[in-house]
């Protein structure tokens, strides 16, 4: 899923390039373990390495935005809670039906499109303050 990350999603701040990068890497291996019907507890430790992955993630965010003053950082943690319980869901879905093309579908849904939307709605405006207000030094 390296084609996801479009330049439109971009934030010109390469550490969170590079991370946003990864989590669609580790969401496409989750996505192809699910519609190869992996087992169960193998789709479930990528599920829980990319739920630990976004929480250090969406930290490095919530620091630098609070670290440089950036507004809507509360908005910013409630997307970033509201993303990883929706992880904890596939992972319940998981547990109760296992490995399935539909639940790849459903995941495809969540760990990518939900994404890309996260990324256009917050992390794009949030890396337009972060580089007005740090000039070139995010501390990432």
């Amino acid at each position: 899923m390296d084609d996801v990350l479009t330049d439109e999603l971009l934030t010109g701040i390469a550490a969170i390039d590079e991370q946003h990068r990864n989590l669609f890497v580790r969401a496409g291996t989750i996505v192809d373990a699910l519609r190869r019907t992996h087992a169960k507890s193998d789709v479930r430790r990528l599920l829980d390495f990319l739920d630990s992955y976004c929480a250090e993630h969406f930290q490095t965010e919530e620091d630098a935005m609070e670290r440089l003053h950036v507004p809507d950082v509360l908005k910013h943690r409630t997307a970033h809670k509201v993303y990883r319980g929706r992880v904890r869901v596939l992972c319940e879905e998981l547990e109760a039906m296992g490995a399935s093309a539909d639940l790849a579908v459903r995941a495809r849904m969540t760990l990518v499109e939900l994404f890309v939307e996260h990324i256009k709605d917050h992390d794009l405006p949030m890396a337009r303050h972060l580089r007005e207000r740090a000039d070139g030094d995010f501390g990432l």
